[in-house]
C-alpha cells in the first residue's frame, strides 16, 4: 500500500513532468551510461553496504541445527533492517564496541560467543556474569587470538574487495558533482549507505564473521551444549523497544541484539550513535529534496518522508532509552503529570515512532525508483577516468 502511493502520484502528476538539464551539449556514446549499469552499481553498492559489511553474532542452537538456510535467512533479516533503518546497525556495533573494548577478546565475547558451564552447561556469559565470576576473566583471557580469528569467515581480501567498492562509489559521485552532472535520486541513497557502511567496518573489524559455534570457557564441546539466548521481557538497557513492539521471531533477534546486556555504557553508546547517524542520514536525505525530480507532487512527497526519518529517529530513540529518560525527568516533574505522560505516550511512542520511520523509508526508496522513468540525457554522462578505478 505504501508503495502504491508514489505511484498514484506519479501517473497522476504525468504531465507535469518537469524538463531535466539539457544544456544542448552532445555527448558521444562512449561517454554515456546505461540505466541498467546505474542500477546495478547502487545495487551492488547497497549489498556490499547491507550484507557483506554486517557481522552478525553467533546463532542460537535453534538456527545452526536447521542448517546453512536458516543461518542466510537470519542474516537476511539484519540485511532488510541495515536497508530499512542503517542507523541501528551501526548503533548495535557502537555498543559492542564499548563493551568490548573494557574486554580483553571482547569482541567474540560481546557477540555471544562464548559459553561457561558455572551456572548450566552452555549458558552464554553475558557483562554481569563476568563481573561476578572473575575466573571466568582468567579462563577468557587464556584464549588464543589464533583461536579466534581461525572461527572468523573473513579476510583481509573481502574487506578489501568491500572498501574499493564503496570507495569507487564516492568517487563517482564526488567527480559527477565536481562537473556539475546530475546525481540520480537512486545513486544519492545508496551514497547515503555508504558513509554507515564505512562506520560499522570500523567499529566490527576485529569481530570475527559468521561463527557458528560459541566457544566454551569449561571445555565442553560448543556444538552439543551450545544454546540460544532468549528473553521473555526486554527493558529498555537491553533489548531495543522497536523489537518488542514489531514482535519479530525472538530466537532470530535476541542473539544479536541484547550482546550487550548489563552494560548501561553500550546502551548509551547505541543510543547516541543511532540519534547521530540517524540525523545524519535524514538531514542528507532533506538536502538531496533540491534535485531535481519528475514532477512537484514526488518533491514534496520525498521532503515530506525525509522529515518523517528525522522524527522517526528521535521518537524510537526516546522509546528505546524511555528508562534513561524517566530517571532524568521524574524526579523534575510531579508524580501524577510522569505517571500520566508515561501511561499515555511512554508505551506508544516507540510504536508509532517505528511506523512513521518504516513508512518514510519505504517511500524515499520507491520514489528513488520512480525518477528513473524519466532522466535528462546529463544524468546517463559518466566521468572517463572513474571507469579505471576497479569496481563492480
Amino acid at each position: 500500500m505504501v508503495v502504491v502511493v508514489p505511484l498514484l502520484i506519479a501517473r497522476a502528476s504525468g504531465s507535469q513532468i518537469s524538463p531535466g538539464r539539457d544544456d544542448g551539449e552532445s555527448i558521444s556514446t562512449g561517454d554515456r551510461r546505461t540505466l541498467w549499469s546505474i542500477i546495478w552499481s547502487c545495487i551492488a553498492t547497497i549489498f556490499m553496504c547491507t550484507w557483506i559489511s554486517i557481522y552478525p553474532d553467533v546463532p542460537g542452537h535453534k538456527i545452526t541445527t536447521k542448517g546453512a538456510i536458516s543461518c542466510a535467512i537470519r542474516h537476511a533479516i539484519v540485511m532488510v533492517i541495515a536497508i530499512l533503518a542503517p542507523e541501528f546497525i551501526v548503533g548495535w556495533a557502537a555498543s559492542q564496541f564499548t563493551t568490548a573494548w573494557r574486554l580483553r577478546r571482547g569482541e567474540h565475547l560481546i557477540s555471544s560467543g562464548d559459553t561457561s558451564g558455572y551456572d548450566a552447561p552452555g549458558t552464554l556469559v553475558d557483562f554481569d556474569v563476568l563481573e561476578s565470576l572473575p575466573n571466568l576473566v582468567k579462563n577468557l583471557a587464556a584464549i588464543n587470538p589464533e583461536t579466534i580469528e581461525d572461527k572468523s569467515k573473513g579476510d583481509a581480501f573481502s574487506k578489501t574487495i568491500s572498501i574499493l567498492q564503496l570507495s569507487w562509489f564516492i568517487m563517482q559521485c564526488v567527480a559527477w558533482a565536481n562537473q556539475h552532472l546530475p546525481i540520480t535520486l537512486l545513486e544519492m541513497s545508496a551514497l547515503a549507505f555508504t558513509g554507515p557502511s564505512i562506520i560499522t567496518y570500523l567499529l566490527w573489524w576485529y569481530k570475527p564473521l559468521n561463527v557458528k559455534y560459541h566457544i566454551s570457557l569449561d571445555d565442553v564441546d560448543s556444538r552439543q551444549n551450545h544454546k540460544g539466548y532468549y528473553v521473555d521481557e526486554f527493558d529498555a538497557y537491553g533489548m531495543p523497544l522497536t523489537y518488542h513492539l514489531l514482535g519479530w521471531d525472538q530466537s532470530i533477534l535476541c542473539s544479536d541484539f541484547v550482546s550487550d546486556v548489563g552494560d548501561p555504557q553500550g546502551t548509551a553508546s547505541f543510543l547516541w550513535t543511532m540519534g547521530g547517524v540517524g540525523c545524519f542520514f535524514g538531514a542528507f536525505h532533506c538536502l538531496v529534496g533540491s534535485f531535481s525530480f519528475p514532477s512537484h507532487a514526488e518533491k514534496v512527497l520525498w521532503q515530506v518522508s525525509s522529515l518523517g526519518i528525522l522524527i522517526g529517529v528521535f521518537g524510537i530513540s526516546c522509546g528505546v532509552g524511555w528508562s534513561m529518560i524517566d530517571k532524568i525527568f521524574s524526579p523534575l516533574i510531579p508524580e501524577k503529570v510522569w505517571m500520566f505522560i508515561q501511561e499515555h505516550l511512554g508505551g506508544r511512542i516507540g510504536s508509532f515512532s517505528t511506523v512513521i520511520y518504516i513508512v518514510a523509508r519505504i517511500m524515499l526508496v520507491a520514489l528513488a525508483f520512480l525518477q528513473l522513468r524519466h532522466l535528462s540525457p546529463l544524468s546517463l554522462c559518466t566521468v572517463q577516468w572513474t571507469t579505471y578505478i576497479p569496481h563492480i
